[in-house]
């Protein structure tokens, strides 16, 4: 005769009801300590930043950093999911240390290509082109090396997320939902992230954000000066407001800022206005480290690529006042604009068509306006011809 087994010995292997709901409760709250985590990361580092580019006169700045957001909320939900699910300590602390070097390095990338893909899809005029690329001189291990107090808390949130999440856990309403103590108990630490966000350096935008905040403090500040010794206005303020004494009768009305480019070292920037009225300047920034030091000076922007653009196409000279007007441009394009030099005569006339950073967009055309290009240019200190087409 066969021997039985009692039911209840399976039975008792067997998870409980109550078990398995305990445990897909924790893992919940596991991904909703993540999302927190995340939103102090993105808050404690973007909010800063958000409300000083509200402050300037700039076309949507955004794009970019609302894309990182996305990403670093999504990838703190993820990891706060995972590890509450796996539930090991050992592995709780590589993944969520995996995580916060992966947050610090999109922190300088991401809002990069963010703004590259929002002007592509808005403009595609620039389409393909990389308005804002990654500095040569900056590695992404910078960005790891100057979070070591981000890093340093994240760790220790790690470490007592088991803790946290089992305290959190016993606070839940009878229905499973959250009560107000089951949210402090995980909101409270997560301020700790918000912290040591704020302290990561921003190695890449902070200096374009403070020279374009020095080009509309020089701008403002210039104009509405009623003296008639500018020098000694910025000798008494402090700041180099006479840098833009020599644009200063053109810089009236409305006005929109852009960043333009900056040099290979990391030490001067280029702020980008244009005014309504149709001038167009730019101002060199002094960077000291991430920072923007001084305004240099100010400067007519379009006269590389007016008049160089006519020297291009006609051999005119240059204007003694024109700085940087030499293009440079290779043999095939040189011959292309050759063929067409005649049809648009010895005085062609030169019209801005738009600007995304350090590329800029002309169009030349034949005085009756019967013919014209349109020429793609790269650079500020040193401008290149990309392409041109007929328009």
């Amino acid at each position: 005769m066969a021997s039985t087994e009692p039911v209840t010995d399976h039975l008792l292997a067997l998870p409980s009801q109550d078990d398995s709901s305990k445990r897909a409760s924790y893992i919940k709250l596991g991904a909703g300590n993540g999302l927190l985590i995340g939103l102090a990361v993105v808050i404690g580092f973007w909010l800063p930043k958000v409300s000083a580019l509200s402050r300037l006169p700039v076309d949507f700045p955004y794009a970019g950093i609302i894309l990182n957001a996305v990403f670093v909320v999504a990838v703190c939900a993820l990891t706060g999911w995972l590890t509450s699910r796996v539930n090991k300590i050992w592995l709780t602390l590589l993944l969520w240390l995996g995580t916060a070097v992966i947050i610090t390095v999109s922190l300088g990338g991401m809002p990069l290509t963010g703004q590259n893909w929002f002007i592509w899809l808005t403009d595609p005029r620039f389409k393909g082109l990389s308005i804002y690329e990654w500095p040569e001189r900056i590695k992404w291990w910078y960005f790891v090396v100057g979070s070591f107090l981000f890093l340093f808390i994240i760790i220790g949130l790690a470490l007592l997320q088991d803790y946290r999440l089992e305290r959190a856990q016993l606070e839940l309403k009878k229905n499973g939902r959250w009560s107000a103590r089951t949210f402090l108990i995980l909101f409270l630490p997560a301020l700790l992230a918000a912290l040591g966000a704020y302290a990561i350096p921003d190695l890449m935008r902070n200096a374009a954000r403070e020279g374009l905040a020095f080009m509309q403090q020089g701008i403002e500040g210039s104009r509405s000066y009623t003296g008639d010794d500018l020098f000694g206005y910025s000798l008494d303020t402090g700041f180099n407001y006479s840098a833009l004494e020599g644009v200063l009768p053109e810089i009236e009305g409305p006005y929109r800022l852009m960043a333009g480019e900056m040099n290979e070292a990391g030490s001067s920037f280029t702020a980008v206005a244009h005014f309504d009225n149709g001038a167009w300047i730019n101002c060199f920034v002094n960077i000291e480290y991430i920072n923007a030091s001084y305004l240099n000076f100010c400067a007519d922007a379009s006269l590389p690529y007016t008049a160089g653009f006519a020297h291009l196409l006609t051999g005119r000279p240059f204007p003694e006042t024109c700085r940087n007007c030499a293009i440079e441009v290779d043999a095939a394009w040189q011959s292309w604009l050759a063929d067409r030099a005649e049809q648009l005569t010895d005085s062609p006339q030169f019209e801005f068509v738009a600007q995304q950073g350090s590329y800029v967009l002309m169009r030349a055309s034949s005085p009756g306006g019967d013919y014209a290009i349109e020429c793609m240019f790269k650079g500020i200190k040193q401008v290149s011809l990309l392409y041109c087409e007929d328009a």
